[in-house]
C-alpha cells in the first residue's frame, strides 16, 4: 500500500465511523420503570431513576442541543397536571416545564416536551398531581451529551475535491471567454 493512500483510507474509515455512530441513539431496555414516592399517580419512564444516559450530538457551531423527554403518567383518579423539571450541570437551579399529553385519556397519558439548551447535560425528573390532590416526583436521570468532534482534515479531504473542481470550471470558463 503506498503511504499516501494509507492516509486516504484512515479518512475515509474516520468519516465512515462518524456518520455511523451520528445516527447512534440512547437504548433502553425496553422495560418502562415505574417509581412513586406517593399513592398515586404513576410515571412510566424511559429509563430508571439514577440512570446516566449518554446521548450523541452533532458536531455544530451552536453550542446547545434539543432534549426530549418523553413517559407515561398513570392515574386512577385522573391526571390534573403533568411538569419536567431540569437542571443543567453547570447550574443548581431547577426549571420547570409543562408537559403536553400527545395520547392517552383522563387517567393514563403519554407526554412529551422538549427545549433547547447548552450541550454540557442536565438532570432531569417529572412532576405529576392528579385531581385529587396525590402527587408523586420521580428520582433524578441524567442526561450526557457527546459531541462528535470533526477533525479538519476530514473536512478538507471532502471540501478540497469540491473547491478544485470549482476553481477547474472557473479557469475553464475563463478560458473559453478569452477565445
Amino acid at each position: 500500500m503506498r503511504p499516501d493512500r494509507f492516509g486516504e483510507r484512515v479518512c475515509a474509515l474516520v468519516f465512515a465511523a462518524i456518520v455511523v455512530l451520528s445516527f447512534a441513539v440512547p437504548e433502553s431496555s425496553g422495560e418502562e420503570t415505574t417509581t412513586t414516592m406517593g399513592t398515586d399517580p404513576k410515571i412510566l419512564l424511559p429509563f430508571p431513576p439514577g440512570a446516566q444516559v449518554v446521548l450523541s450530538a452533532y458536531w455544530s457551531f451552536t453550542p446547545n442541543v434539543t432534549y426530549d423527554f418523553s413517559f407515561w403518567v398513570d392515574d386512577s383518579d385522573g391526571i390534573d397536571c403533568v411538569i419536567v423539571r431540569y437542571m443543567l450541570l453547570s447550574q443548581s437551579v431547577w426549571h420547570n416545564i409543562s408537559a403536553t399529553a400527545t395520547e392517552g385519556n383522563a387517567t393514563r397519558s403519554y407526554y412529551e416536551t422538549s427545549f433547547t439548551g447548552s450541550k454540557e447535560g442536565l438532570d432531569w425528573k417529572v412532576f405529576a398531581n392528579d385531581s385529587m390532590g396525590h402527587y408523586t416526583e420521580n428520582g433524578t436521570i441524567r442526561y450526557l451529551t457527546d459531541t462528535f468532534v470533526v477533525d479538519p482534515k476530514i473536512v478538507l479531504v471532502i471540501v478540497a475535491p469540491v473547491w478544485l473542481v470549482i476553481a477547474a470550471l472557473v479557469l475553464h470558463r475563463g478560458r473559453r471567454q478569452q477565445l
